[in-house]
């Protein structure tokens, strides 16, 4: 009896270290695609394409041989945002639209590929995840860095031409003479900047990196962006900040109300808006630097503006493309004119593929119309609320899980509306990110519970001890 006991113990024993063994061969495998993935999210399809499959895969035998629990506000946001892309996809069918079978291929391919890897990203996989995915943004900075400052002669040509031939990267001049600059893993750092600097504003996290490093590919980053000129993606970076506390005041993590009263608020904004204005009134040409910049930038995300007006031709391009979009949006402003449509105009911004322009959310309009936009921010707005109530019962430590990556998430949409990043499947772990973060957190809420109980009880025994 005792030996079938032990035998018992004993297969017991190999068959736990055997799926241990499986779930950190999975896990390293999903971090190493999605290194991969950061680096070159764009172009080279004989190997993205397959790490991508190779990326669902791993995720698949995660989510087949673990339990997921999905709240429900959560999986109806997911099923409205993707009834909306069906909708569109469907209305472009029907019309028989030229890119019909190049968008269902990107959004029925990232949908599913990017699905199954939130589905499969496990509680206990976030840490090697975040690192993976920091390590990435701060190798890509730095060699941007450094080829830039190469280009320009003030350092040596550092970079193998290896890399430099596999980033497609080149610094030349555009239509209207002005820098333009080339380098294919660039656009990973529209959602990993605003992670990276998010991440090291919240206080120390057992699943984030050290803060010193943190900082590091922060600062790479910034300096890459600013040689880069990407203003788009430098300013959500600068505004990141700004989300992040708003973040934190939607979990009620902090409260406005108190902050705005604090007696040190009020008199600093009144200071510091009094020393704006004067300094406004005193300097013409700083007024006039910030009018132009202010300009530029309506014209980048919202294509308004006066051609004459605004500076840069990819900008002057914008505000053309926003009245075009919207001129075609009025031919059927319920159902739009399907994903894939071209303009009836002619007007195009790519020989290639002339259903895809700059101005996605203008874009979205047009194809989708009022009825398919409307199911879409709808499902996003019950995701947010989804993300809100899974911050509301968790501990401080997952709270800061959720801001970081939904900080990204929003900063990665908001570059979206001048630059077509969600047009290319490479770019949507900035936005799956915080849709497997929640899932993670969610399934193992059992555990963030009882943390989040002690740290409020804690601070209960605290309170009255005081």
């Amino acid at each position: 009896m005792m030996k079938t006991k032990n035998v018992f113990q004993k297969n017991n024993h190999d068959s736990t270290v055997a799926m241990s063994n499986l779930d950190t061969l999975s896990a390293a495998i999903k971090a190493a695609c999605l290194a991969y993935v950061i680096w070159l999210p764009v172009s080279a399809g004989q190997i993205l394409y397959p790490t991508l499959i190779l990326l669902a895969a791993a995720s698949t035998f995660d989510i087949l041989r673990t339990q997921t629990r999905l709240e429900r506000p959560f999986v109806l946001g997911i099923l409205l945002l993707s009834l909306s892309i069906a909708f569109g996809l469907a209305v472009g069918t029907l019309v028989n639209a030229p890119g019909i079978l190049h968008q269902t291929l990107v959004w029925a391919g990232g949908m599913s590929i990017w699905g199954l890897w939130t589905m499969g990203l496990k509680y206990n996989q976030l840490r090697l995840t975040f690192h993976i995915t920091v390590g990435a943004i701060g190798l890509i900075s730095a060699l941007m860095s450094l080829y830039t400052l190469g280009e320009l002669g003030y350092l040596p040509a550092l970079i193998p031409s290896e890399i430099i031939e596999g980033q497609a990267a080149g610094i030349g001049e555009d239509a209207t003479g002005a820098t333009a600059f080339r380098f294919l893993s660039l656009s990973s750092l529209a959602a990993g900047a605003p992670l990276a600097l998010s991440m090291a504003m919240v206080p120390g996290n057992k699943h984030f990196p050290h803060r010193r490093w943190l900082l590091l590919v922060t600062a790479l980053s910034l300096i890459a962006v600013v040689l880069s000129g990407r203003r788009a993606i430098l300013g959500v970076t600068l505004l990141t900040p700004a989300i992040l506390f708003a973040t934190y005041v939607a979990f009620g993590r902090l409260n406005l109300t108190s902050i705005i009263k604090h007696r040190v608020i009020a008199p600093s904004l009144v200071a510091a808006g009094a020393i704006l204005v004067t300094v406004l009134s005193i300097s013409s040409d700083l007024r006039e630097r910030i009018q132009a910049l202010w300009a530029d930038t309506l014209a980048s995300f919202l294509g308004i503006g006066s051609i004459e007006v605004v500076a840069g031709f990819e900008n002057r391009a914008r505000v053309k493309q926003a009245g075009e979009l919207l001129a075609a949006w009025s031919d059927s402003p319920l159902i739009g004119n399907g994903i894939g449509s071209v303009l009836a105009s002619g007007f195009s911004r790519s020989q290639d593929r002339p259903w895809m322009f700059e101005l996605q959310y203008h874009l979205w309009l047009a194809n989708s119309g009022i009825l398919g936009v409307g199911i879409g921010l709808f499902g996003l707005w019950l995701i947010f609320g989804a993300v809100r109530r899974t911050a509301s019962i968790v501990s401080p430590a997952d709270q800061d899980i959720l801001a970081v990556t939904l900080t990204a998430a929003i900063c990665l949409f908001i570059a979206n509306a001048t630059n077509p990043y969600l047009q290319a499947i490479g770019h949507w772990w900035g936005v799956a990110l915080i849709f497997g973060v929640s899932i993670a957190i969610w399934s193992s809420r059992d555990y963030s519970l009882s943390e989040a109980t002690r740290y409020n009880d804690g601070n209960h025994r605290k309170h009255i001890q005081g």
